[in-house]
């Protein structure tokens, strides 16, 4: 006889090590799902009081691994706690009382909040994605093809996009309904599965859905942590299969039915991650209120609070006063958090009334506004506190303040001047931090190109990997990668401004230059010489030098306009909305030359790492005894716009700092 279904829902946990400083929100969130069951596993000592439908299942960490043993037959030894996130998929089948006479079991992690959950399962119920063999790739002859999938003149790349087109896609015809719940699907990638919460259907899919891959043992008894709960992880390459890919296999077989109802979830990230671009992000503030969870203003079916966590426990003291511990006295509570995350700190912010927070509103799982959103911050360092209180206690927004004040406007408009002479000053400092860099690379690439490499010899099978050797790809600086010649003029640094002229005022020439170089037009048959190698009578220094050049006679190239002070007659909600675009406007260009100072490193790393290998070949033959490469620095800005202590000493060093730049 079937056991009778109790419950639709037990969330499973797993978690080793002291409990964190937000558990009694966490608990809150818990109760308030009062028909869902949750089991915390670890080896921490339960609370006093608990809610009614929370346990905690008690386990040393070295026990959890004698268990691993049994179930593998293999020896498992982990040397961290963080490995335990691995364990997750298993702890139906590990624990099987646990999930017994429930309809759904899930996973999920302990730093989450929850909102109302079955309210969103039931939504998700009523849209089931039926795309066995659909969510394939898409090559040219498939999309030619008129009785492929493929064949989809509006959608060119691949096939039942969930995404950008749920209704016409994956329908269902046989009756399927929903066995597998993930708040991230659909996202245009498919992805099917979220490390902080994922479900599935006990009876469709049973409890060891993570048997699906045959290396699941090799996953068990790996000691670092494989990310085997989330749909992506490093260890890919090493043929490990993640939940995400076992649950992409298993949809393309019909087996295993998601939901394509779009649920907002939320997760306090950083948003400036280029690699992807729909994750959930940018949680900033949270209102939990009867079984509700606002994050940003906008409902949310579960909060991640992910990289904030630091901020937790650096605000221990002042979260443990507004934050008891759990009671069951506390029927309907309402709590509030802001800090999570923060904008990037900027006086102009207080002059800017209620646009900030309208702008980082949620959007499903991501603020509204994308330039807004690439300016949140997270970890220690923003000035924001985090503070946690009850909701009757929330003090009035610095913004109402000020904007209630006498001479609201008056003092905006002294904001925006402010703001304006502090974009201008980092444009002049920026121009001049590009012009440094582009004379430093010069030296060093003229030392490389005329003389060491013409003094190589080319039989050597080392010389194989130089740089301009061999018909190899020589280094090429950051500002001739893309547009080509001119490129680093579309920066700040030469954008015209509001009155005709650039934002800076001119520099000079690098001080080994006697003579600007005369332009190349872009198709001219120097200039496709000079890009080629064939440039006769020049040596390779020379056709460096002038592809990258600096021109300051010419006019400035058309890019990113410098800042205008606002117009006498404008109201205060138009300065207001000046002040905050004028931000984000700076933001985005200190964010711009981070990114171009990453990829200069990266190729003065390369550049370097050629003309110390090009030495050493030479060391013998030519008798050098000190490095040249060496004496030419590059620029040693502060802060996080330089090398502070990174720069490379020895020629072993360079991998390391080509790793921890990101150079690949």
């Amino acid at each position: 006889m079937e056991p009778l279904l109790v419950q639709p829902l037990v969330v499973l946990i797993v978690f080793f090590g002291e409990l964190p400083p937000w558990l009694p929100l966490t608990l809150h969130s818990m109760a308030s799902n009062k028909r869902v069951s949750f089991v915390v596993v670890g080896d921490a000592a339960k609370p006093q009081v608990l809610p009614p439908n929370v346990h905690f299942e008690q386990i040393s960490f070295p026990a959890m691994q004698q268990r691993l043993t049994a179930l593998t037959g293999s020896p498992v030894r982990y040397t961290s706690t963080y490995k335990a996130n691995d364990i997750k998929p298993l702890l139906p089948h590990l624990y099987p009382s646990l999930v017994a006479g429930h309809e759904w079991w899930a996973w999920a992690d302990l730093d989450v909040v929850f909102g109302d959950l079955l309210s969103h399962f039931d939504r998700a119920m009523r849209h089931p994605a039926c795309c066995a063999g659909l969510e394939i790739p898409c090559p040219k002859k498939a999309r030619r093809d008129p009785h492929s999938p493929c064949f989809n003149s509006t959608r060119p790349m691949q096939a039942a996009d969930t995404y950008w087109n749920p209704k016409q896609v994956c329908v269902c015809t046989r009756g399927e309904t929903v066995n597998a719940l993930s708040p991230l699907y659909p996202n245009p990638w498919r992805k099917k599965c979220w490390g902080p919460f994922t479900a599935f259907n006990v009876r469709q899919l049973g409890t060891d859905v993570y048997r699906g891959t045959p290396r699941w043992r090799e996953i068990i008894a790996e000691p670092s942590y494989v990310h085997s709960d989330e749909w992506w992880g490093p260890f890919a390459g090493k043929g490990f299969e993640t939940m995400g890919e076992i649950m992409t296999r298993l949809s393309d077989e019909g087996k295993l039915v998601m939901s394509k109802r779009m649920l907002p979830f939320s997760e306090a990230k950083s948003c400036a991650d280029i690699e992807c671009t729909f994750c959930p992000c940018g949680a900033m503030r949270l209102r939990f209120e009867a079984g509700k969870l606002l994050v940003n203003d906008e409902e949310s079916m579960v909060l991640h609070l992910a990289e904030s966590k630091p901020r937790w426990f650096q605000y221990n003291a002042s979260v443990a006063a507004a934050l008891p511990p759990y009671s069951r006295e506390v029927t309907n509570p309402c709590f509030e958090v802001d800090g999570l995350g923060a904008l990037a700190a900027d006086d102009g912010l207080a002059h800017a009334g209620e646009l900030p927070r309208v702008a980082t509103r949620y959007s499903r799982h991501r603020p509204i506004s994308p330039k807004a959103a690439s300016c949140i911050e997270y970890g220690r360092t923003h000035p924001a506190p985090l503070a946690v209180r009850a909701c009757e206690d929330r003090p009035p927004r610095v913004n109402e303040a000020v904007t209630s004040s006498l001479g609201a406007r008056e003092a905006a408009v002294r904001a925006h001047a402010a703001l304006v002479e502090r974009y201008n000053h980092f444009s002049a400092q920026e121009r001049n931090r590009t012009l440094a860099w582009l004379c430093a690379w010069s030296r060093l690439s003229a030392l490389y190109f005329d003389s060491l490499l013409p003094a190589v010899d080319l039989s050597n099978p080392r010389s194989r990997r130089l740089p301009g050797a061999h018909g190899n790809r020589r280094v090429r600086t950051p500002l001739y990668g893309g547009e080509r010649l001119g490129w680093w003029r579309r920066t700040v640094n030469m954008s015209n401004g509001a009155h005709g002229g650039p934002c800076a005022p001119d520099q000079p020439l690098c001080p080994f230059y006697k003579h600007a170089y005369s332009s190349i037009s872009k198709g001219g048959r120097r200039a496709r010489k000079m890009r080629s190698g064939e440039g006769e009578g020049l040596s390779i220094g020379r056709r460096l030098r002038g592809a990258a050049r600096y021109d300051m006679n010419t006019p400035a190239v058309p890019g990113i306009p410098c800042l205008a002070p606002v117009n006498a007659k404008a109201s205060l909600e138009q300065v207001q909305r000046s002040i905050f675009e004028s931000y984000l406007h700076l933001q985005h260009v200190a964010q711009a030359e981070a990114g171009r100072l990453q990829r200069w490193r990266c190729s003065w790393l390369y550049l370097l790492r050629a003309c110390l290998e090009s030495e050493r070949q030479l060391a013998t033959s030519h008798n050098i005894s000190r490095s040249r490469c060496h004496e030419i620095a590059p620029p040693k800005h502060e802060g996080r716009l330089g090398w502070n202590e990174e720069y490379p000493t020895r020629f072993s060093d360079l991998n390391r700092l080509l790793f921890a730049f990101r150079c690949w």
